[in-house]
């Protein structure tokens, strides 16, 4: 597919970009392990209901898949990230939303395929400015890093 007809796509189903990177921020003043559960809670009230799979000692947050229908068809949407100690004192905070939509082709090996279109980044921005906010009310001495 060309990059004209997957920006159409992510365009049409809400993404804002096509790219599949992780999106972050960082902190100095607080513990990863604060900012894993914050984070943990900020998903939890973002996505109701959900299964939320957490490891604190790997610093990984993964969400089940959220299923939702558009005038396109049926779209699938998940959370992934995770949260690294870094040099200093400094925690990172990286997060990707990837969107998919379901592809039924009953020509082809697999009838039905999930094609991705892009990362939510509307979901991806408020996740992290929630954060952002949640860890400068409950630590008033962290400093935020990056956004």
């Amino acid at each position: 597919m060309n990059r004209v007809a997957l920006l159409l796509a992510a365009a049409l189903c809400g993404c804002a970009s096509v790219d599949l990177s992780f999106k972050a921020v960082g902190f100095r003043g607080v513990a990863a392990e604060s900012v894993h559960a914050l984070l943990k809670e900020v998903i939890a009230a973002h996505f109701q209901g959900l299964v939320i799979r957490a490891d604190p000692a790997s610093g990984r947050i993964e969400t089940d898949f959220v299923e939702f229908h558009t005038r396109k068809g049926l779209r699938r949407e998940q959370v992934l990230a995770r949260v690294e100690r870094g040099d200093g004192g400094t925690v990172r905070v990286e997060l990707m939303a990837p969107m998919a939509e379901m592809v039924v082709d009953a020509t082809a090996a697999a009838p039905v395929a999930w094609r991705v279109l892009g990362s939510d980044v509307r979901v991806e921005r408020s996740l992290l400015e929630e954060l952002a906010g949640r860890v400068q009310l409950e630590y008033p001495d962290s400093v935020l890093l990056a956004r």
